[in-house]
């Protein structure tokens, strides 16, 4: 075809093991409770100490002209909606979050029935009876549909990828196309009418406040009571101490130490760190793992954040742009803070935005950005006209006007409350002397903040 056909798809990727069923280092095998060979999913797998967990792309689109050539495509996609991403400039808009207003798609699809040639190895097996332990075979296409099967082999659907790509078809082709990258929220259906919403949300939702903190909650407590000097201790239950690393910070209570370890054996190396108390501790009590950011630079502490207990990993983090960013415009600036216990990570990353740190997902060029507050620098400048303005509206958001802003850091005990103005050694005052006048608003709106993250002392 020489004409150029509009083109919109929607690819999810699908967990499915590597494996052949009963084939080496596979064990399993037609017999007792295993009636039939699994579908390579995780949730249908009978060895999952086997389980080699692959990808295989499942691509759904318009179905409004010929399908692309190459591949498996399914014209099931009936519509596609999306929402573009909005920075939270420095964590400045108490409305937004740290990472601003994300980024969201819904695609809505049309369930079917299938055959299930691609989606199970073994589908020619289950029509000659071949994969069942009874012999008996069976059409896959006359049980279940599409979408209820494959929710029925794999439920761990939440934060796998997902894109959008609109283009053009030319001659099977697709052509001038954008791919925007997500992560599934949810799988909703099919309803009565085989009607399937797949729901999509930025990356960065891998770091909300329900599904990642930092540090993870450590398992390992005191065998027995130990005293106030530095002798060595027990972890218990036995081989927990395989969940710690060989050297580290931790906190007992409300002290908090350094540590070497060998085993499920603790030797202290120094304690009553940050502001805490010496103290003795009794049998039982939690062996919490700290999260040190000491002499961090701020992109290396954000890296650290978003990575450590997250399921977000590093390929998406353009780590030569973060360090030019920073060595830039905060070449000076090193993070000190000790993380006492699991925090939300989506918090950890407020609490450096609030030092001038913007954070967003770039659902094109599928990176985490990370800019520092600043005048442009060779930015590129989008220029606002009759011609491309569609409409404005104005807003006086008389809930974020400021008079005076305090800027509280030192803390005195890294165990206690982050937001307790007591446990800060330094407070900095800003005042818009010339707002609080009376021929002006003549009053007085304050913003606390609170920033453990420069408890090295350094302000600036």
């Amino acid at each position: 075809m020489d004409d150029l056909q509009p083109f919109t798809a929607v690819e999810i990727d699908y967990d499915f093991c590597s494996r052949t069923y009963g084939s080496a280092p596979c064990t399993a095998a037609l017999g007792g409770r295993n009636t039939r060979k699994c579908f390579n999913t995780i949730r249908t797998c009978q060895d999952t100490d086997n389980f080699d967990r692959q990808t295989l792309t499942l691509r759904f689109f318009n179905g409004e002209g010929d399908a692309p050539k190459g591949g498996t495509w399914f014209p099931a996609l009936k519509s596609v909606s999306t929402t573009s991403s909005t920075v939270n400039i420095a964590g400045n808009s108490p409305r937004l979050g740290a990472f601003g207003r994300r980024a969201t798609i819904t695609a809505d699809l049309q369930d079917f029935t299938y055959h299930d040639r691609l989606t199970d190895k073994y589908q020619a097996e289950r029509k000659s009876g071949a994969a069942q332990l009874s012999g008996v075979g069976y059409d896959p296409a006359d049980f279940g549909t599409f979408f209820t099967n494959l929710k029925a082999r794999w439920p761990y659907f939440v934060g796998r990828p997902m894109r959008v790509i609109y283009g053009y078809l030319k001659d099977g082709a697709v052509i001038n196309a954008t791919t925007r990258h997500y992560v599934i929220k949810n799988l909703v259906g099919p309803d009565d009418g085989g009607r399937v919403r797949i729901e999509g949300e930025d990356i960065l939702a891998l770091a909300d406040k329900d599904r990642a903190q930092t540090p993870a909650p450590s398992q390992g407590v005191l065998a027995g009571n130990i005293g106030t000097n530095f002798a060595a201790f027990t972890l218990t239950p036995e081989s927990i101490g395989d969940q710690y690393p060989a050297s580290g910070r931790a906190v007992i209570g409300s002290e908090v130490i350094d540590y070497t370890r060998a085993g499920d054996v603790i030797t202290p190396t120094a304690r009553a760190i940050g502001g805490t108390q010496l103290s003795a501790h009794s049998q039982g009590d939690t062996f919490q793992q700290v999260l040190s950011l000491q002499g961090l630079r701020p992109d290396d502490a954000l890296r650290l954040i978003l990575t450590k207990d997250t399921q977000i990993d590093t390929a998406p983090i353009p780590t030569e742009k973060w360090e030019a960013e920073t060595t830039r415009w905060l070449p000076s600036m090193r993070i000190n803070a000790d993380i006492t216990k699991p925090t939300a990570v989506s918090d950890l990353v407020s609490e450096l935005a609030v030092l001038g740190i913007s954070v967003w997902w770039d659902d094109v060029s599928q990176e985490i950005g990370m800019k520092i507050n600043r005048p442009t620098d060779g930015d590129v400048i989008h220029e606002f006209s009759d011609s491309n303005i569609i409409s404005l509206r104005q807003e006086a958001r008389e809930d974020e006007r400021l008079t005076e802003v305090a800027f509280f850091s030192v803390q005195d005990d890294v165990t206690k409350s982050r937001t307790d103005e007591d446990n800060y050694n330094v407070v900095v005052l800003t005042v818009d002397a010339d707002a609080k006048r009376d021929d002006r608003y003549g009053d007085t709106k304050i913003r606390k903040i609170f920033c453990r993250m420069l408890n090295g002392g350094a302000q600036s």
